[in-house]
C-alpha cells in the first residue's frame, strides 16, 4: 500500500484540526449511539417474542439482567448526545474555547465508550446464561 501523497519521509503527518477532531467524534459517538439502540430494540423483541425456550421458577430471573443492560445503554446513548452538544457548540465560538470543549467532548466520549461496552458485556453475560439453560438439562 502506497504512503499517502502528502506524505514524505522524514515529515509528520499534520493533525486535524480542533474542529474535524471533534466532528470525527462526533461521527463515531453517533455510530455508538446507532448500535446502543439497535441492541435496546433488539433486546425488546427478543423479550416480546414467543418463539424461543421459555424458562420457568427461579431461572426467570436471569431476564433481571435486561434492566441493568438497558440503562447501561441508555447512559451510552446520554453520553453520545453530550458529545454531539459539544460538537454544536465547538462549531459557534471562538477559538480560545476550543481546547476546554475538545476537553469536554474527550471525556463524554469516553463515557460513552465505556458505557456502551458494559451494557455489551452484560447483555453478552446474558447470553452465556440463557445458552447454558438452553443446553444444560434444567430439573425443577
Amino acid at each position: 500500500m502506497a504512503p499517502p501523497r502528502s506524505w514524505s519521509p522524514g515529515k509528520q503527518p499534520s493533525r486535524p484540526s480542533h474542529t474535524e477532531a471533534l466532528r470525527i467524534v462526533h461521527e463515531e459517538s453517533n455510530r455508538i449511539s446507532g448500535w446502543s439502540l439497535l441492541i435496546i430494540g433488539g433486546s425488546l423483541l427478543a423479550l416480546l417474542d414467543n418463539n424461543y425456550l421459555k424458562t420457568s421458577g427461579p431461572y426467570r430471573a436471569i431476564y433481571l439482567i435486561y434492566i441493568l443492560g438497558w440503562v447501561s445503554l441508555c447512559l451510552s446513548v446520554y453520553w453520545g448526545q453530550r458529545v454531539t452538544r459539544g460538537y454544536l457548540a465547538s462549531l459557534f465560538v471562538k477559538k480560545v474555547y476550543l481546547d476546554g470543549i475538545v476537553e469536554q467532548v474527550n471525556l463524554r466520549f469516553r463515557r460513552q465508550i465505556n458505557w456502551f461496552i458494559c451494557g455489551v458485556m452484560v447483555f453478552a453475560a446474558w447470553m452465556l446464561a440463557y445458552l447454558l439453560l438452553w443446553i444444560l438439562p434444567v430439573t425443577p
